[in-house]
Parts: C-alpha cells; sequence; structure tokens
C-alpha cells in the first residue's frame, strides 16, 4: 500500500484518503494481533488448568516482528535471503485442506 501511494498518488486531497485508508488497514492489524495473543493467553491458562499440553495445535506466541508483509524485509536482503513470518507458512487448525492447498500454492508462488 505504501508502494502504491508513493507512486500514484499526488495531491494533498488524495495523500490524505491513502493515509487514513493505510492507517484503518494498520488499525485492524494490530487488533487482530492483540486478539491472537488474547486467545492464546486464555489457551495456555486453560491448558494448565486441564493438565494439557502448553500449546495445543503447535500453537506459537506471536511476536511484533512476526506481525508484518510476505514480502516486506530489510531492503539490503536479496529476495533468497528473506525470511518469512511464521504466520504465512502456518497451516490452518481445522478442517482447511482445501483453502491450506491453496494457499501452499501461493506462498510457492510469492
Amino acid at each position: 500500500m505504501y508502494k502504491f501511494k508513493d507512486r500514484f498518488v499526488h495531491g494533498q486531497r488524495y495523500l490524505t484518503r491513502a493515509r487514513s485508508c493505510i492507517a484503518q488497514v494498520q488499525n485492524k492489524v494490530n487488533a487482530d494481533a492483540a486478539r491472537y495473543r488474547r486467545a492464546f493467553d486464555a489457551i495456555n491458562s486453560l491448558s494448565t488448568l486441564l493438565d494439557e499440553p502448553s500449546t495445543p495445535h503447535n500453537l506459537v506466541p506471536l511476536q511484533d516482528e512476526d506481525v508484518r508483509g510476505m514480502t516486506e524485509g530489510e531492503s539490503s536482503e536479496t529476495h533468497s535471503r528473506k525470511k518469512m513470518s511464521w504466520i504465512w507458512r502456518r497451516h490452518g487448525v481445522g478442517n482447511s485442506s482445501a483453502t491450506d492447498l491453496a494457499v501452499s500454492e501461493e506462498l510457492r508462488i510469492e
């Protein structure tokens, strides 16, 4: 979104609208990250009470550096050296084999 804004959006009115759109997307990302962290903490708390494994379904705690786009990375890194966040490589937990295949194909293209 930033690259599109920098390349194609000109003028105060359109820049303000683009910044507002980017801010809305970032707010949604932040809200979803907070929601995941709350759910992860709740599952961990319940699993200790039920004497279950501490990370059911191989759930991973979400770090701030994990929340980034697929192609985002250091500008000095070459394409083959960039490391994708675990979020993009994770398969679904439920019965989602059809979507898992589609996601795997998209990641192969990326």
